[in-house]
């Protein structure tokens, strides 16, 4: 084992099993999740708030925020992506770079065109609101206005964060392998129950973790699993690999459900973009699905 690998042994023990005694859950088709999320909407009578939350950057945090602000907008819904971490503002970069890219592709096309890029790559309401006090009194405006307002939180334990996960009806936390993830994420996870507490038990703070950039067959990948199944919120089964095509996306302006019409430019390209943007595809349905369960 590497030295890591040790470490975690001393953090969490040895791992009994190889394969965490997990079975697959069943997910719905995307006409039954769709009738679900509208079910949702109309029992919340406004938008369902979700917040994208992480002790620090590069878990992937922005990413989730915004491919599954994307991911609603092909399933027919009006989302509204908030960025809120002042420092990168990724989710504003990444709507400006979809501008960029659709406007380049229009910029050679008739209107016949134009209008099947934007039922190819439809567009997302993005903006920022770095501060907090604007955010708790707009968020409830907008929630008139929207189906559901995905909040892009800063990457930190501060005042911050807690009112964000304060204002939200589901939490989505994306995390790494490796030992000082595991501390991070149980850092976070503390911060997690005090905000839960504060809510008090007539409003729960259901919540999902996600393990981004994994490779299931290590050990470091098993024996991380193994501990956040012990954590409040629920762990999904499925994950999303490190496969670079995930970021050059996000950067580009593009969902993770359009790599393929995107960068598939011939049908070999398009056959192998065709399993990351499944994975995306299974990740996202699994969230959803599980934000419904535990919020209906």
């Amino acid at each position: 084992m590497t030295q890591e690998t040790n470490e975690i042994v001393e953090l969490i023990g040895e791992i009994k099993n190889d394969e965490a005694d997990r079975m697959p859950p069943e997910l719905p088709d995307k006409a039954t999740l769709i009738d679900s999320l509208r079910s949702l909407k109309e029992l919340y009578k406004r938008a369902v708030i979700i917040c994208s939350v992480s002790l620090k950057g590069g878990t992937g945090k922005s990413l989730t925020a915004a491919a599954l602000a994307n991911f609603l907008t092909h399933l027919g819904f009006k989302p509204l992506l908030i960025d809120c971490d002042d420092e990168n503002m990724s989710c504003l970069n990444w709507s400006a770079s979809r501008t960029k890219y659709k406007d380049l592709l229009s910029s050679e096309m008739g209107a016949d065109q134009i209008a099947e890029l934007e039922n190819l790559f439809p567009d997302t309401a993005v903006m920022g609101m770095p501060l907090l006090d604007a955010l708790a009194s707009n968020v409830k405006k907008y929630a008139v206005d929207y189906d559901f307002i995905l909040i892009d939180s800063r990457p930190s334990l501060s005042a911050a964060t807690s009112k964000i996960m304060l204002l939200s009806d589901y939490a989505i936390v994306p995390v790494q392998t490796g030992k000082e993830e595991l501390r991070n994420v149980h850092k976070f996870l503390g911060h997690y129950e005090n905000a839960v507490m504060l809510r008090g038990e007539d409003r729960p703070l259901p919540g999902a973790l996600f393990v981004n950039r994994d490779n299931p067959r290590t050990k470091l990948s098993k024996m991380t699993k193994k501990k956040l199944l012990e954590a409040p919120i629920e762990l999904m089964y499925y994950h999303l690999s490190g496969k670079e095509i995930f970021k050059e996306a996000f950067g580009d302006g593009i969902g993770l459900c359009e790599i393929v019409e995107c960068y598939g430019e011939t049908k070999t390209k398009a056959d192998e973009l065709r399993g990351p943007q499944k994975e995306y595809e299974t990740l996202a349905t699994e969230l959803l699905n599980h934000m419904v369960i535990n919020l209906m």
